[in-house]
C-alpha cells in the first residue's frame, strides 16, 4: 500500500493498473459485441424470404395446397411452427420441405433454398378473401419466434374462380 502521509490512502492506490491481460479481454469483450451486432437480426428475428414462385392447386375435398419457394434468413436456421387459419378456411398441414426431394424439414438453414407447403381445407367459401395473407410463425436457433405474412398465393383464396370451376365452392 503505497501513502504519502501516514497510511492514508491515495486516489492512485484505488484506480486499477492497466495490464496485457485485461486489455486482450477488452478487445475480446468488444470484437464478440460487433459479432453479435452484426448476426442479430437474423438471429432474434428469422424470416423466409425469396418467396416469389408459388403454385396453388385445388384437390378433392375441399382441400387447396399451396407451395411457396422459401429460402431463410436466419442464424444458423429457421424451423416452422405453424401457419394461422384463416377465415374461410383451415391449416390442415404446413412444413418446410426441400426444394428438390420434397423431404420434409425439420428447419432451413440460412441460404438454403426450400418451399413452405400449407394444405388447407375449405370451410366457408363466402369468407374466403383474396386480400387475407395467411401468418407463418416462424421459430430461431435460441428460441425466439416472430410471425410473417406469407404472399397471397400462399392463401386458398387465391382463385376463387377456379375454386368455384373445380367443385370446392360449389360449381357455377
Amino acid at each position: 500500500m503505497n501513502s504519502t502521509d501516514g497510511g492514508a490512502l491515495v486516489l492512485a492506490d484505488l484506480v486499477p493498473r492497466t495490464s496485457r491481460r485485461r486489455r486482450v479481454a477488452a478487445v475480446i469483450v468488444v470484437v464478440a459485441l460487433l459479432v453479435a451486432a452484426w448476426f442479430s437480426p437474423e438471429l432474434v428475428r428469422p424470416r423466409l424470404v425469396d418467396m416469389d414462385d408459388a403454385a396453388w392447386a385445388p384437390e378433392p375435398g375441399a382441400i387447396v395446397e399451396t407451395t411457396v419457394g422459401a429460402g431463410a434468413e436466419a442464424w444458423p436456421w429457421l424451423a416452422l411452427d405453424g401457419v394461422d387459419d384463416v377465415p374461410g378456411a383451415r391449416v390442415v398441414d404446413a412444413s418446410i420441405e426441400d426444394e428438390t426431394t420434397g423431404t420434409p424439414l425439420d428447419r432451413i438453414r440460412s441460404g438454403d433454398d426450400a418451399v413452405l407447403v400449407v394444405r388447407w381445407q375449405v370451410t366457408d367459401c363466402d369468407a374466403l378473401s383474396r386480400r387475407v395473407r395467411p401468418a407463418a410463425h416462424l421459430r430461431g436457433a435460441l428460441g425466439t419466434t416472430t410471425t410473417q405474412r406469407l404472399p397471397a398465393m400462399a392463401g386458398p383464396a387465391f382463385d376463387l374462380q377456379a375454386l368455384r370451376s373445380f367443385g370446392t365452392c360449389g360449381g357455377e
